[in-house]
């Protein structure tokens, strides 16, 4: 299973999560993840889903963890790998 890992780039310690080639489960495992690691506190935050697919379970899971968790303890994001019809799917992550 994957999981999110911390980098840091000039000083900042960064949460990177990578949604490349997972199934379904392995994403909402991940996500579940991020979302303990990001209740630690105020964090920035990268996720890469570049090829990904975006399972309808995932987006539920991604909904409800983001209003509760992610979102408020977000300092600032990226995402990388969402156009078009992903990118309009992913905006309510």
């Amino acid at each position: 299973m994957a999981n999110p890992e911390w980098i840091e780039h000039k000083g900042k310690k960064i949460l990177y999560c990578d949604y490349r080639k997972l199934s379904e489960d392995e994403m909402i495992d991940l996500i579940e993840k991020e979302a303990q690691e990001m209740k630690k506190g105020k964090t920035f935050l990268i996720v890469n889903f570049d090829g990904a697919g975006i399972p309808p379970n995932f987006i539920k899971h991604a909904k409800e963890l983001g209003k509760s968790t992610i979102n408020p303890n977000t300092i600032k994001s990226a995402v990388v790998g969402v156009t078009g019809l992903k990118g309009i799917i992913l905006k309510g992550y």
